[in-house]
Order: C-alpha cells, then structure tokens, then sequence
C-alpha cells in the first residue's frame, strides 16, 4: 500500500460520525461533515470593526467533506448547511477530502 491509499484509508477514519464527523444536511444530502468554525479567519480586525459599526456582521465557517460524498463546489456557489446559505469563498480539494470556507452575512 503506497502513501495516497494509506491517506485514502486514514480519511474514512476521521470523516466518520463515531470519530470526529457529525451528520448534517449538506444541499439535501445527509452526509458526515467537519465543522470548524475557528480554523477561518477571512477579515482584518478592522474590517470587522468597520462592518459592525454598519450593522453587517460576516459568519465564517471551514467544513471538511470526502470527495466521494458530495462534488466540489465552485467559488461564489451558495451552498446550504442545515438549512442556513452560505457562500463558498475558498474551495480545496487533495486526496479524496474536499476543504470549503464558507461566509455568510448577519444583520
């Protein structure tokens, strides 16, 4: 067994709902996702300040699915996550996972 088919194998541990996943509703799909609501940091400190002082606030979320559950979505694509839209700001996709950073506005 070579490294990617190790990766490959090491991926259905993590990406597993008695692991690290939870299941939830990814565009109509109920698949075990990854939320980490801390990994992604999109806007300066200033940034924020200047869109809380507007009434905007921006939510941030990075979720982690394997390629084999869902397609790749593209830049700009809103995406619904349990029944909340967001829109995809950044997309990565390496053996077999796919990494997705997503935004939504909050008034």
């Amino acid at each position: 067994m070579n490294f990617k088919e190790q990766l490959k194998k090491d991926l259905d541990i993590f990406i597993n709902v008695n692991e690290f996943a939870d299941l939830h509703i990814l565009d109509g799909l109920q698949i075990p996702v990854i939320i980490d609501s801390d990994a992604f940091e999109k806007f300066s400190s200033t940034e924020k300040v200047e869109n809380a002082m507007q009434g905007v606030f921006q939510s941030t979320l990075t979720i982690y699915v394997k390629s084999t559950d869902c397609e790749k979505p593209n830049l700009g694509y809103r995406l619904q996550l349990d029944g909340e839209y967001y829109h995809v700001i950044d997309v990565f996709e390496a053996d077999g996972l796919i990494k997705i950073n997503l935004m939504s506005n909050e008034g």
